[in-house]
Parts: structure tokens; C-alpha cells; sequence
């Protein structure tokens, strides 16, 4: 098996599913990182569900389903012919749409894939199994004293967490997600997102999320983001008044004020790519889209890197990120021709690619305020500007 720093936990190359002579997925491609969080959106019908379950080979239950190309798992092929799929879906779990809790107690729906695979020496091992997954579920304290009563006596919320530690007590090194949340009300929909956020330290998760509402979301947040940056200034006086700090102290806190507005603002271009996601429609037609998903990675990569210089003062590291940005203004301009060429090539493009170019610009734009954080980073770090001549 190769396994190395540098090969993508999942890598998908030129997959094509059909459903006899439907055909659903047209030469995907698409890697994923170790310990990414990677959600799929689009409007039903797409193929986010056939091509979720390509990923542990559950579309072979499937009659008259035919797929090629190559789904590799830490660069081996999961459809080889060598590949036992019984334990592939060990490495690889799957938390469906609703919840489906086996016909069993609490206790025996944790303990089902240790017993299969057999994980476990004696009881006390396979009891430790139940209440670490129970607990990583953060589903422990609310059934400590009950896991003999049957599953389906839970909440949907305290099910759907259930079955997210059934999946995880054979220690999966990938976890799949069917729109864990599309079932469950607001509180339990929150608490489900936490928990993804914390599982996602020791898998790998790749899950499907509805049209807007992860869009949905992300636009209310927008106003959280601009209360935090006035909570920064407000510390900020504070700090100047009271404390009145000096030299690289006092760099420091005026980088924190310009690097704060820039946060802010990546945060209004979030919002504003969210809202022209939301309004688009058979986006997925489109191969620019991969571009705009290429452009986005780039851009996501260089601000946690930009913020990483940032918070270790790390001046050459911040010129090094600075540099990237080129290769945004690039990516940018070929995606603006492309864009252009789809739209005069058919017209039914326009209202789509028109938005697309918007959310290319807001990337473009990101970029530019990232490259702005590395800038305050090495005025912060040498009291000077960042000048041409300081670039290289």
C-alpha cells in the first residue's frame, strides 16, 4: 500500500458512473486531503449521493449500476480486484441521510462492528470500545445509565449521533456523510456540526450538504465576523490608552487592527459567494466550476498560512506567501477567458457564468487581502513597509 506525505488520503481520477445507459457522473476528479472536511452541495438529482457511495463501493449492491476510472485509497485502487470490500468499508464508514439505528440496545448498536470485525479481546476491551466511541459521539453522558434500552427510544438528533459512533467504534479512517443533518431540528443539527468539527482531528470526512443550507448558514455568521472585528478595535484603544506600548509592542497592536479589517472583509466575500451560490442553478454543467474550486483551495491555503506567519511573526514566511498571489491573479485571469468563451459559445451560459465571474472576483479580491496580512506581518516583524524591493 503507498502511503506518504505527499499522496491525498482519496484521490478520484476521470470516475464515470451510469445507471444503465443514464449516465450520472462524467469524469470526475477530485482529491482529499488527510483529515479534510470536504462537503459536496448541488441540487438534487446531480450525483452527489451515487458518487459519495463510489467512495467505499457501496453502489456495487446496485443492479445495473457501471462505473470506471479509479478511486484510490492512500494511492491504492479501491476497485481492484485485490481489495477486500469488507474491509474497505471498516476503513471507510458511512452515516446515511436519516437515522437508522440497528433493532438492538444502545450498547449492542456500538458494539456491532467491533463484533464483526473483531476489534476486541475480552468484555472490559469491548466495553472501553462503546464508551470512547459513545463519548467521541458526545453522545456518553446522556445514555451512560440506559444503553440497554433499545436505540430507536432516542431523540432523531441522539440517534443520528448513535449511528456516527456505531460507525466509529472500528477506529474508520475515512468517515462519509449523507446530509447527516437534513432530519434533525435546529439544536440537533448544531450539535452534529460540532461534533464533525472535533471527528474531523482524526478522519477524514467527505459528506453532502442540501443547496443553501450550508450557504444558508455561512451568511448569518457574516455579522458575528464584523462583531468580533469591532470587538478587536475596542481592545485595541484600550490597549493604546491604558498601556501605551511602544516599538514592536506597539506594531503589533496596529497589525492586529489592519489585519482584523481583512478578516472582515474576507468574511463579507464569503457572504456575498454564499448568497450567488444560493441563486445559481445547473452550476455543476459547467467545467469552469473546477476552476472556481481550484481557485478557492489556493486562496484557503495561503490565508491559513498568512494567519500561521501572522500569529508566529514569521517575516519570511509571510514574503513567501506573499508571492503566491500571482498565481491567484493567473488562475483569475484564465477563469475570466474561459468564462467569456462559455457565454459566447451558448447563451443560456450567461446567468450562470455572469455569477461565477463575481465569485472569481471575490477570490481575486481574497487573495489581495491575504497578500495584505503578510504585509502587516513583516511591518510588524522589521518597522518598515513592505516595499517592491523587499519582495524577493
Amino acid at each position: 500500500m503507498v502511503n506518504s506525505s505527499h499522496t491525498p488520503k482519496i484521490k478520484v481520477s476521470k470516475l464515470n458512473l451510469s445507471y444503465g445507459s443514464d449516465q450520472a457522473l462524467f469524469d470526475i476528479d477530485l482529491q482529499i486531503k488527510k483529515n479534510d472536511v470536504v462537503a459536496l452541495i448541488g441540487p438534487s438529482g446531480c450525483g452527489k449521493s451515487s458518487f459519495l457511495r463510489c467512495l467505499n463501493r457501496m453502489n456495487d449492491a446496485v443492479q445495473g449500476v457501471n462505473i470506471d476510472g479509479i478511486v484510490a485509497l492512500d494511492g491504492e485502487n479501491i476497485y481492484s480486484k485485490s481489495i477486500d470490500v469488507v474491509q474497505l468499508r471498516a476503513r471507510v464508514g458511512m452515516v446515511f441521510q436519516k437515522p437508522n439505528p440497528f433493532p438492538k440496545s444502545i450498547y449492542d448498536n456500538v458494539a456491532y462492528g467491533p463484533r464483526i470485525h473483531g476489534l476486541y479481546g475480552s468484555k472490559a476491551e469491548l466495553d472501553h470500545i462503546v464508551h470512547s466511541s459513545l463519548e467521541r459521539a458526545g453522545l456518553l453522558k446522556e445514555v451512560e445509565t440506559r444503553l440497554h434500552l433499545p436505540g430507536t427510544s432516542l431523540s432523531g438528533g441522539q440517534q443520528q449521533r448513535l449511528c456516527i459512533a456505531r460507525a466509529i467504534a472500528v477506529n474508520p479512517e475515512v468517515l462519509l456523510m449523507d446530509e447527516p443533518c437534513s432530519a434533525l431540528d435546529p439544536i440537533a443539527t448544531a450539535r452534529v456540526e460540532e461534533l464533525i468539527d472535533e471527528l474531523r482531528e482524526t478522519l477524514t470526512i467527505c459528506m453532502i450538504e442540501r443547496d443553501t443550507q450550508t450557504a444558508q448558514k455561512l451568511i448569518q455568521e457574516d455579522p458575528l465576523i464584523d462583531q468580533m472585528e469591532r470587538d478587536v478595535e475596542s481592545f485595541a484603544v484600550r490597549l493604546l490608552a491604558l498601556r501605551q506600548p511602544v516599538a514592536q509592542d506597539l506594531r503589533r497592536v496596529v497589525a492586529c487592527l489592519k489585519v482584523s479589517a481583512d478578516i472582515e472583509r474576507l468574511g463579507d466575500y464569503a457572504a456575498n459567494i454564499a448568497r450567488r451560490a444560493i441563486s445559481m442553478k445547473d452550476v455543476q454543467k459547467l467545467p469552469a466550476i473546477n476552476s472556481i474550486s481550484a481557485m478557492l483551495e489556493k486562496v484557503e491555503d495561503m490565508f491559513t498560512k498568512a494567519l500561521e506567519a501572522f500569529s508566529k511573526a514569521d517575516a519570511k514566511a509571510a514574503v513567501a506567501i506573499w508571492h503566491q498571489d500571482e498565481g491567484v491573479d493567473e488562475m483569475y485571469t484564465d477563469l475570466l477567458r474561459n468564462l467569456l468563451t462559455y457565454m459566447m459559445e451558448d447563451p443560456r451560459n450567461i446567468g450562470a457564468c455572469t455569477q461565477l465571474l463575481f465569485i472569481a472576483k471575490h477570490l481575486e479580491r481574497a487573495g489581495d487581502h491575504v497578500t495584505n496580512i503578510c504585509e502587516m506581518t513583516y511591518y510588524m516583524v522589521h518597522g518598515e513597509p513592505f516595499q517592491p524591493e523587499t519582495r524577493s
